[in-house]
């Protein structure tokens, strides 16, 4: 039931992701070189710990479970050994990011400031905040089951908590990784309030 879930909801979100990069057809400031996109070494290196950890994750625990196979052995080690890097620079990247993405009544009156544009959109923004709540989430419910390690029923309701967080973390991370790829054009018309 959870490949299945899954399998139909990534690709949803990659359909989503696809059909708005047709209709809108955004151009990335940040691929130009925009000087107000530039990173720095640091931000550069977040990011890629980031996805490195990230990648890691998918690649030791969600593909497997989704493939139905059971984490163990050196699967399940790689899987909690890829934890910390994404953790810690998930917990760098709030606070590299944390005040820039903070959403202000402007994200949602559907007008933008032409001079200084903001370094990040209310789809950005959203998106952020959704990777940081669910990667607590993920976190939390990974590190209860060690807690309370005699209590089955606990474990098991953590296991799906943490699968399916995960599942979501995915999809706001593919969401994101796009709107901060894609750039400015079309993101503010899809969030704009009425």
């Amino acid at each position: 039931m959870y490949s299945t879930i899954s399998i139909a909801t990534l690709a949803v979100a990659v359909a989503l992701v696809c059909a708005h990069a047709l209709l809108y057809k955004p151009k990335s400031a940040a691929l130009k070189g925009d000087p107000n996109t530039r990173l720095g070494l640091v931000r550069v290196l977040v990011y890629l710990g980031l996805a490195a950890g990230f990648l890691s994750l998918i690649a030791t625990g969600f593909v497997p479970t989704v493939a139905g196979m059971k984490l163990h052995g050196w699967i399940l080690m790689a899987h909690v050994g890829s934890g910390p890097l994404f953790i810690v620079c998930l917990l760098v990247s709030l606070l590299i990011w944390g005040e820039t993405c903070c959403l202000t009544p402007s994200d949602f009156s559907g007008t933008y400031p032409v001079e200084p544009a903001p370094r990040c959109y209310v789809g950005q923004k959203i998106t952020f905040w959704c990777g940081m709540f669910l990667g607590t989430v993920v976190l939390i419910s990974a590190i209860l089951p060690l807690v309370w390690a005699t209590v089955a029923e606990i474990q098991h309701c953590l296991l799906a908590i943490h699968r399916y967080s995960a599942l979501a973390l995915i999809v706001a991370g593919i969401v994101h990784a796009y709107l901060l790829l894609a750039g400015r054009p079309g993101v503010r018309t899809v969030f704009r309030a009425s």
